[in-house]
């Protein structure tokens, strides 16, 4: 549990740890509590730069610009403008087939990071006969990919993947959170997949 750093905190360890400047707080030697903390180094001053900061947060838009006018200072203040928007991914696969989009991302994917992952080893990892030819048939003539087999991969890149096989039978002694595909967790990919009901 975090302590409250309100007044009486401050006080309190003023009293403990510095008796002698709290004693002289009691007298009034000091105008407040904030300036005894100072002295004996409990808290560091506020400059001009820390109240011009909070006078600039408090302020309004107008008086914001009021201010930057009379200092001469000729900018725009963001008007809360809608973010910028990311252009969407290309798609992977179109009416069922790969894109060559869809192709390209695959062969990174079976070629990045030295791993050297061909697609008998893929279907092997979500537990499909490594001479299933499903993936093979897409990527070299186009053929239909079947609906089961599309599961979306790291940043948005799709990978042609069946999720027909229980998470902790295609993970190879990996140990697979719920909801993630194991071919995701043993490369690193953190991304969740759809819940399949």
């Amino acid at each position: 549990m975090t302590t409250k750093r309100d007044r009486a905190y401050y006080e309190r360890r003023l009293k403990t740890e510095h008796p002698a400047t709290y004693q002289e707080l009691q007298r009034g030697d000091y105008g407040s509590l904030n300036d005894a903390l100072v002295a004996c180094g409990l808290r560091k001053p506020r400059t001009r730069l820390h109240e011009l900061r909070n006078a600039w947060r408090k302020a309004s838009a107008t008086e914001q610009s009021t201010f930057l006018r009379d200092l001469g200072v000729t900018i725009s203040l963001p008007t809360g403008a809608a973010p910028p928007t990311v252009p969407a991914a290309p798609a992977m696969f179109v009416n069922r087939r790969l894109t060559p989009a869809g192709k390209a991302a695959l062969r990174r994917f079976m070629d990045g990071k030295g791993l050297g992952i061909r697609k008998g080893q893929i279907m092997k990892l979500v537990n499909r006969s490594p001479y299933d030819q499903s993936l093979s048939s897409a990527m070299a003539q186009g053929n239909p990919i079947n609906e089961r087999t599309k599961v979306a991969c790291p940043t948005g890149m799709v990978l042609v993947l069946t999720l027909s096989a229980p998470l902790g039978a295609a993970s190879g002694g990996v140990q697979v959170p719920a909801g993630q595909h194991p071919l995701c967790v043993q490369h690193g990919f953190r991304r969740s997949i759809p819940s399949r009901s």
